[in-house]
C-alpha cells in the first residue's frame, strides 16, 4: 500500500476481531497488528484466546475487524489466509481493500456511572458566596460529552460547569458544557451534555480510558462465561 493510505493496516495496532465460523459465539475479541506481509497483500494479528483455548479458526474463515483510531472506528470483512502456531500463536488475513468508517472516535459513548456535581452559570451568587451545587449520575460518556440523571431542572441551551472523577481517580474540575437535550423521565431529567473547549489532551485520555473500560469488561465477561 501507498504510504499514509489511510486503509492500511498498521504494525502494532489495537483491534478487535469476529470470526465468522459454526464454533463462533458472535463476540468480539481484542489483539493487535502483530506482522505485515506486502509480498501478498495480507497481515497478522495475535490469536486470542478464549476460555484457555485458542480462538476456533480456519483457513478461509470470514473475519470482522474494527479499529478504533484517533479520528474514527474503522470496520472491514475479510478471511484468514492462514493460521500457525510458530513462531507465535498468529491468524494472517487478507488487507481490505477499503476500510468503512463507522463513527467519529470522539463520540464513542460508552455506559458508565458516575457522580456527577455541577453548577448553574445562570445563578446569582452573592460576593464572597460559593454557588450552589447540583447532583447527578451520568448514563454514558464519551470524548464530546456525557449523559447524566439529575432531579435538578436545567433549561435546553443551558452553560454549565461540571465535575466528576473516573473510575481510575482521575478528576475533571469545572468542565463547561452546554446542555443539548432534554427528557423528562418519571421525577427526574435526562441531559445530553456536549464538553466545551475541553482541551484535546482532556478528550484523547477519556477516549483511550473508555476503550480500556471497554476491553475490561469484555475480558471479565470472557471470564464469567
Amino acid at each position: 500500500m501507498k504510504k499514509n493510505d489511510p486503509n492500511q493496516i498498521i504494525l502494532g495496532e489495537l483491534v478487535d476481531i469476529e470470526i465468522i465460523n459454526p464454533d463462533s459465539e458472535g463476540r468480539y475479541h481484542a489483539t493487535k497488528v502483530s506482522d505485515i506481509y506486502e509480498e501478498d497483500n495480507s497481515f497478522s494479528v495475535n490469536w486470542p484466546i478464549y476460555e484457555r483455548r485458542y480462538l476456533p479458526a480456519r483457513r478461509n474463515d470470514k473475519i470482522k475487524v474494527i479499529l478504533k483510531r484517533k479520528d474514527a472506528i474503522y470496520y472491514f470483512e475479510s478471511r484468514i489466509k492462514a493460521r500457525a502456531l510458530e513462531p507465535y500463536a498468529h491468524l494472517r488475513i487478507e488487507n481490505p481493500k477499503k476500510l468503512i468508517k463507522k463513527q467519529r472516535r470522539t463520540y464513542f459513548r460508552l455506559p458508565l456511572n458516575l457522580i456527577v456535581k455541577f453548577i448553574r452559570l445562570k445563578d446569582e451568587v452573592k460576593e464572597g458566596e460559593l454557588p450552589p451545587v447540583y447532583s447527578g449520575i451520568s448514563l454514558d460518556l464519551s470524548g464530546g460529552g456525557m449523559s447524566i440523571l439529575s432531579k435538578t431542572e436545567l433549561e435546553l441551551g443551558e452553560n454549565i460547569e461540571i465535575s466528576f472523577e473516573l473510575t481510575n481517580g482521575t478528576r475533571y474540575e469545572y468542565v463547561s458544557c452546554k446542555v443539548r437535550r432534554k427528557k423528562l423521565i418519571d421525577i427526574k431529567y435526562e441531559y445530553g451534555l456536549e464538553f466545551l473547549d475541553m482541551p484535546n489532551r482532556d478528550r484523547e485520555y477519556i477516549i483511550s480510558y473508555l476503550f480500556e473500560v471497554q476491553r475490561t469488561r469484555a475480558r471479565a465477561k470472557d471470564a464469567k462465561e
